[in-house]
């Protein structure tokens, strides 16, 4: 694995039109009030690391710096740094399309927070139209979800995943950065407010888009351990994307 700061510009031009570029976004938000704003973008970054490493040896990754701040606009009646998701969307095509002018041939988009999807997917649907570039996207959870649900009892005890600022984020935290979550101040259990109505129709409820108090579900049995399980299983998962997107991208 490299590491795209800490390249020369000669070694990356060595490196880059072999290599995959995995490209890490976040987001800077609430996360209820014993998370810190940038679980998401703190998340992210240790998948990344860590899954990257893992898919080192099969494949050539160049890691780039984390995208922290996203599409969070809906977080904003309590706290949050965001970027609208038009702006979103002109960040990640000028940072995909620059990637491509630096010599890279296969970009993937690694998604941390759900309000960054939909402008991810059109980055990577539009950059291939324009260049001879391979560009992919992923949400953390979507790729792990399979095998979570296959290894672990999430799904089976009814935690949403990934939620927000619940069960699940929590565990996570606890794992990563444990002096970052707040116990005192967990906050009672939320349900999660379905956001269909009716049968294939999104809908979105004035100040219900993320539970009723900026969290969804009950983050009080959150624990480190698991969180490391969960976290072990997802680096698993998206270092074998890692490797299925690189030989995709070069058939």
């Amino acid at each position: 694995m490299y590491d795209l700061l800490e390249l020369t510009r000669g070694r990356l031009a060595q490196i880059a039109p072999q290599a995959l570029a995995l490209l890490p976004v976040g987001s800077v938000e609430q996360h209820g009030p014993h998370l810190p704003v940038g679980a998401d973008t703190i998340i992210v970054d240790a998948i990344a690391r860590r899954a990257a490493a893992e898919a080192s040896s099969k494949v050539p990754i160049v890691l780039c710096p984390v995208l922290s701040f996203g599409s969070s606009d809906h977080h904003l009646y309590w706290c949050a740094a965001s970027l609208s998701n038009e702006t979103l969307i002109d960040l990640l095509s000028d940072v995909v399309s620059s990637l491509h002018a630096s010599g890279f041939r296969e970009i993937l988009i690694l998604n941390s927070h759900g309000g960054n999807v939909e402008a991810a997917r059109i980055v990577t649907r539009k950059t291939p139209l324009k260049r001879p570039v391979v560009v992919g996207t992923c949400n953390y959870w979507d790729v792990a979800e399979r095998a979570l649900e296959r290894e672990t009892d999430l799904f089976k005890i009814g935690v949403k995943v990934p939620g927000h600022a619940g069960y699940f984020e929590t565990s996570l935290m606890l794992a990563l950065k444990p002096n970052l979550v707040d116990l005192d101040l967990l906050p009672p259990a939320q349900k999660n407010i379905p956001a269909e109505g009716a049968t294939g129709v999104y809908l979105q409820r004035p100040g219900h888009s993320v539970g009723t108090d900026g969290h969804s579900g009950d983050a009080h049995l959150a624990d480190a351990k698991r969180g490391e399980v969960y976290l072990n299983i997802i680096v698993i998962e998206v270092a074998k994307a890692l490797v299925a997107f690189h030989a995709a991208a070069r058939s």
